[in-house]
């Protein structure tokens, strides 16, 4: 069984659906094509790294099971309130909190969780970064060294949108925290991956990113 876990990219529905008001495959339901492994998805909207493992353990994954982890924007928060409900919001709400090490140490210490737990219960672990990463050598904790490379579906201090989408011009011009620069420059790859929605992968976008991950995953079946 495939169990995927992160933000609107991979969640069932979202920004192209609401364009185009009909229903496409989500990344999730290409992969689980791909590989013929049914698959459960625990994307959803706005959801941050911490949101992640929570949906991790209260999820049915065992033994033998691959758990994907599509990583978001690391000044993402998760807290839950008196009352036991959770909810994510965004450290960029408070411009005086916002601090690049601490949102690397608290994505280390959430992925690195969630790769001890998935280790302990026998289930195969991959990290894959989208439109930015957690991961910067001069404000890397050690513990990212805690996470072998081989868990990664691309190294972990690229992202889909550099690599996939834009490898050309994406890591020149731009870096991980100018994604909606990126996307303002109208360039023929925003046109090709992201348009008509305005920070969500098209239909062609979620392929390549689907496909890089069945590829991935792919070798570790066979």
């Amino acid at each position: 069984m495939l169990y995927f876990f992160g933000d609107s990219w991979l969640a069932e529905g979202g920004e192209l659906e609401t364009i185009h008001k009909k229903r496409f495959k989500s990344c999730p339901a290409m992969i689980s094509d791909m590989l013929d492994i049914p698959y459960v998805n625990h994307a959803q909207s706005g959801a941050s790294q911490m949101d992640m493992i929570s949906k991790l353990v209260s999820s049915e994954a065992t033994s033998g099971d691959h758990a994907i982890f599509s990583l978001t924007a690391p000044s993402r928060r998760f807290y839950f309130n008196e009352h036991g409900r959770s909810t994510n919001t965004s450290v960029d709400r408070d411009p005086e909190q916002v601090n690049d090490y601490q949102d690397s140490w608290l994505s280390a210490l959430t992925c690195y969780a969630v790769y001890t737990y998935c280790v302990t219960k026998q289930i195969c672990p991959w990290f894959i970064n989208t439109f930015n990463v957690s991961y910067k050598s001069m404000w890397a904790h050690p513990m990212w060294n805690l996470i072998p490379d081989s868990a990664w579906v691309l190294p972990k201090n690229t992202c889909v949108v550099q690599m996939l989408f834009d490898p050309e011009q994406f890591a020149d011009k731009y870096n991980d925290s100018d994604f909606y620069d990126w996307l303002q420059s109208n360039n023929a790859q925003v046109e090709k991956y992201i348009k008509p929605c305005q920070d969500h992968p098209n239909l062609a976008g979620r392929e390549q990113i689907a496909q890089a991950i069945a590829k991935t995953i792919k070798k570790e079946i066979q």
